[in-house]
């Protein structure tokens, strides 16, 4: 397993826009935006990851759950 790649399953729900989530559907390989930091040790650089969420059907649409791949890329 390569070190700098965390995987997890995970169930996804996207939200529909009247419950304040998206608009649009979402592909395979969807990188949302936000980066996660460890800061191992005060005295180091944080480690950053960079999630992205891999499923195996064409889109995943707002109102919908699914079975999904989050993995966690250090950037």
């Amino acid at each position: 397993m390569n070190s700098d790649v965390i995987s997890v399953k995970a169930k996804l729900t996207l939200y529909s826009p009247e419950n304040g989530g998206r608009n649009t559907g979402i592909a395979t390989n969807y990188r949302p935006n936000h980066v996660m930091e460890y800061l191992p040790n005060s005295d180091e650089f944080p480690t950053t990851y960079i999630g992205q969420i891999e499923f195996d059907k064409e889109l995943i649409y707002p109102g919908e759950t699914e079975n999904v791949i989050v993995r966690f890329l250090k950037h």
